[in-house]
């Protein structure tokens, strides 16, 4: 069976709890026990870490060790004399771990809360129950849309629901794309011991409930022949008298009329699933093998030019017999030069000369003419001053050698 971390692609987690106490009061110590971690929580009233603090589980436990770190937390505010404040800013969040689920126990787990969520909100407290910050199915509007497309598309809807549209429901879906879990918002804020033990079992036993059947279908066909509280005992076990109280058929049956779409909108995508899991599998397996072949062809050429020692190209030095026979004739080679600067020079001149007869005048200011290219300055840039003078437009695109003049002389 294909298990949630595997369709979610997630690295697995170990343990089933994390949990979150949100705390007021005076004197709260901040010498916490090595599975709690200690953050300012800035929905809470006080001076962190003294008067107001939140203890974090450092990694989920299992149910034993996870009442077993509440007990030692509550100790340690013991013994430092803590006066514990749990204000209605104040709750306890428990995130339940899913990742080895499948994705139709998955959705079991969430339909069997939905059918459970009046007793089970009502236990964790009167002022939690229509509280903003841990909204009830029937208080929190648009829930039920994203559950739906759960219901109806699978796991590939996950990505749609984004944190901020359910994060304050009482469960919160949108921590199972992000954590791998099921996050219950509803305990009130409390350091009691059993009171929190008694909470954990029963999340522990709704998850264990939710592995045992096959779909949603089969857990609405379970309610439909059963009484609320029968199902809240089968669902419950143990734990369930603390969750009763004389309402909770009624209660029970309305959640019931609430969640009635889901289970008949329920697609059954576990083929498909197991499918694109299988077609994952081949695909990383393609790109293994591919990956170890080309680092297989890198080796074997690396080791083929190690074998295989290639001369480095040389210039060969000339032969004492080229030296004789071809010496180097240093007169002829200073010859040329003399006849290049020699006719820079007569270059020079003429091009001097042309840029006087142009100019027709002596000029104060500086002229430079570039050979192929007249460049004028002051009358290229000045067209007044060019038709003063008369310069015809046509001997200045003819091509002319280099002249410059220094000093407002030639």
């Amino acid at each position: 069976m294909t298990k949630l971390h595997e369709l979610l692609q997630q690295k697995p987690t170990n343990g089933s709890f994390g949990i979150e106490i949100e705390t007021e009061g005076k004197n709260l110590t901040d010498a916490v026990p090595a599975q709690w971690k200690i953050e300012n929580d800035g929905s809470l009233r006080g001076r962190f870490p003294d008067e107001a603090a939140e203890y974090v589980l450092r990694k989920p436990l299992e149910l034993q060790k996870a009442i077993d770190a509440v007990t030692q937390l509550r100790k340690a505010q013991d013994e430092a004399q803590a006066k514990l404040n749990f204000s209605f800013r104040t709750s306890v969040h428990v995130h339940v771990n899913v990742q080895q689920l499948t994705f139709n126990q998955y959705l079991n787990m969430i339909y069997t809360y939905l059918l459970l969520e009046e007793p089970l909100v009502r236990y964790c407290g009167k002022e939690r129950v229509g509280n903003r910050f841990c909204l009830r199915l029937q208080d929190a509007e648009g829930l039920m849309d994203y559950l739906f497309m759960l219901f109806r598309q699978g796991h590939g809807a996950l990505k749609h629901i984004h944190g901020d549209a359910v994060r304050y429901a009482s469960i919160n879906v949108a921590a199972t794309s992000k954590y791998g879990s099921l996050e219950f918002r509803s305990l009130k804020g409390n350091m009691d011991v059993d009171y929190i033990t008694t909470w954990l079992q029963a999340l522990d036993n709704l998850r264990s409930f939710a592995k045992e059947h096959a779909n949603p279908q089969v857990i609405h066909d379970l309610f439909v022949n059963s009484t609320p509280e029968e199902f809240a005992e089968i669902v419950l076990g143990d734990v369930s008298p603390a969750f009763t109280y004389p309402e909770m058929e009624m209660d029970m049956r309305s959640s019931f009329s609430l969640t009635l779409e889901l289970p008949y909108n329920f697609t059954d995508n576990s083929a498909m699933d197991e499918a694109i899991l299988q077609d994952r599998k081949e695909r990383l397996e393609r790109q293994k093998l591919e990956i170890e072949e080309m680092v297989r062809q890198q080796d074997e050429a690396r080791e083929l030019r190690r074998a295989v020692k290639v001369p480095e190209p040389r210039i060969p030095a000339p032969r004492p017999d080229q030296l004789v026979n071809n010496p180097i004739n240093w007169d002829a080679i200073i010859a040329e030069k003399v006849r290049a600067d020699q006719r820079r020079e007569a270059i020079r001149r003429e091009g001097e000369a042309m840029a006087i007869r142009a100019i027709g005048r002596r000029r104060p200011a500086a002229v430079r003419v570039v050979y192929d290219d007249v460049m004028i300055d002051e009358m290229i840039n000045n067209p007044v001053m060019m038709m003063q003078n008369n310069v015809p437009e046509e001997l200045l695109q003819q091509p002319v050698a280099v002249a410059e003049r220094n000093q407002g002389e030639w």
